[in-house]
C-alpha cells in the first residue's frame, strides 16, 4: 500500500485513503464473516459501502449478509418468542437506521414474553438512537427493578436527563 500512496499526486491521496478504508472494512467484515460473526461482518461491509458506494465487492457481500436477516426472520416465525432472535433483528434494523421496526419489534416481544431486562435494556437504546429521550429513560428505570442501583443504568439515566454541560434538558422530563 506504501507504494500505491506514494506514486499518487497529492490531491488524489484523500480518494486513495477513502479507498483503502473501505477495502479495510470488507476485509474485516470477510475475517469476522469467517468466525461466524454475521452481525459485526454485516455492519462491516455496511461501512465499507457508506464509503465506497460504488464498490461492487462491497454490494455483493452486504446483499449475502442480507441473507442474515431473512434467516432470522425464519427463526422468528417459528419462534416468535426467541428473545435473542428478536434482539439480533432488532440490531439489523438499527445498522439500517429503521429504528421505528427495531421499537415496534422490542415493544412486541417485552408484551408477549416475561418482563426480560434484555429486552429493555435493546429498547432504550433503540429509543436513545431515535432521540426519544423520554421513553428511552422509562425503559432504563423498568431495568432498575430488576437491578437496581446498576451503575452503567444510572450513569444512561442521568445523561439523558443531563442537557449539554449538565444542565437539565427539557427533553427528557416531557
Amino acid at each position: 500500500a506504501y507504494d500505491i500512496i506514494r506514486n499518487v499526486p497529492a490531491e488524489d491521496t484523500a480518494v486513495l485513503n477513502r479507498y483503502l478504508t473501505a477495502r479495510e472494512h470488507l476485509l474485516r467484515g470477510g475475517m469476522l464473516n469467517e468466525q461466524e460473526n454475521e452481525r459485526q461482518s454485516f455492519f462491516e461491509f455496511q461501512k465499507a459501502l457508506q464509503i465506497n458506494p460504488r464498490d461492487e465487492d462491497a454490494q455483493y457481500l452486504l446483499g449475502i449478509s442480507r441473507l442474515h436477516e431473512r434467516r432470522v426472520l425464519e427463526r422468528l416465525a417459528t419462534r416468535p418468542d426467541d428473545v435473542n432472535a428478536c434482539q439480533e433483528l432488532a440490531y439489523i434494523y438499527c445498522q439500517n437506521r429503521r429504528f421505528d421496526d427495531a421499537a415496534a419489534l422490542l415493544e412486541k416481544l417485552s408484551v408477549i414474553i416475561r418482563p426480560e431486562p434484555a429486552v429493555y435494556f435493546a429498547l432504550a437504546r433503540v429509543y436513545e438512537e431515535k432521540g426519544d429521550k423520554r421513553k428511552a429513560i422509562a425503559c432504563y428505570e423498568k431495568l432498575l427493578l430488576f437491578d437496581p442501583g446498576n451503575p452503567e443504568v444510572d450513569r444512561r439515566i442521568r445523561f439523558l436527563k443531563a442537557g449539554p454541560f449538565g444542565v437539565p434538558s427539557k427533553d427528557a422530563h416531557r
